[in-house]
């Protein structure tokens, strides 16, 4: 549900960044509130911020409906958070702000499947502020090739500079 900073109980209102643009807010089964900005996603609870991280940190959002539970996938490879996000009215505004601002971070993205099973992924990601950095992460690997930083760095010189950025 899209609500504004001051339709937000006072407790979690006071720990959103001054400034910050709330997109869309959810009570989540839990009693923990996650919070949507323009620059980051918040999982807050009355006393303490559980989560505050920017979307450029997340992997991927999938929606398990059959659960009500939104999983949030972070590109460094911590624990994914889970969100019971219910079934109540709004969870489908929610979600969608949580796949717009994912969207919005990724500029562009490549992968390379690994000799011997797993992943090497590219990113072209975009900071709160507009500008852009890439982000070269292994997945699913189960025994790591000799040769993976040349293949780490010859695909980042290659997703940045399909962006024009410098190598």
């Amino acid at each position: 549900m899209r609500r504004s900073l001051r339709q937000l109980p006072e407790p979690i209102r006071a720990q959103i960044p001054a400034g910050a643009k709330v997109l869309a807010s959810r009570e989540l089964t839990d009693g923990h509130w996650a919070v949507a900005t323009a620059e980051r996603v918040l999982v807050l609870e009355a006393e303490k911020s559980l989560v505050d991280r920017p979307w450029a940190e997340v992997d991927r959002a999938t929606m398990d409906s059959d659960t009500e539970e939104l999983t949030v996938t972070w590109v460094d490879g911590a624990e994914p958070t889970v969100l019971p996000v219910g079934d109540q009215p709004g969870v489908a505004d929610f979600t969608f702000a949580v796949k717009e601002r994912v969207d919005n971070s990724l500029v562009h993205v490549e992968t390379e499947e690994l000799p011997g099973g797993g992943v090497l992924r590219g990113a072209i990601r975009r900071n709160p502020d507009g500008s852009l950095f890439s982000q070269v992460t292994i997945s699913g690997a189960r025994r790591t090739p000799t040769d993976i930083d040349r293949r780490a760095a010859d695909l980042e010189t290659r997703i940045r500079g399909v962006v024009g950025l410098t190598p």
